[in-house]
């Protein structure tokens, strides 16, 4: 620890593989304290192919945010079972 300030992990919203992400968090998690690790989740107009998306006000409507959401809880899940560490949740 202490040679790495922070780690920003960007994750493609409308990506089901989330194997070579968790597995390049799990690899930094062993310079840097997991706290220090920020997960973003990037591209969410185009999450589900693009529906479920208010082109108009440029926010996601209630099923879209659920995804996402429920997307940020995998990647978490996922770190956590094969570290045994908790990053704070993806944003």
């Amino acid at each position: 620890y202490g040679f790495v300030d922070m780690v920003l992990v960007i994750v493609n919203a409308s990506s089901k593989d989330l194997g070579v992400t968790c597995d390049l968090i799990n690899h930094i998690l062993r310079y840097i304290l997991p706290d220090r690790v920020l997960v973003a989740i990037n591209q969410a107009d185009c999450a589900m192919c693009g529906r479920h998306w208010n082109y108009h006000s440029n926010l996601p409507d209630s099923t879209l945010l659920r995804y996402l959401d429920e997307q940020a809880y995998d990647v978490r899940n996922r770190i956590n079972e094969s570290t045994r560490l908790t990053i704070p949740k993806p944003c």
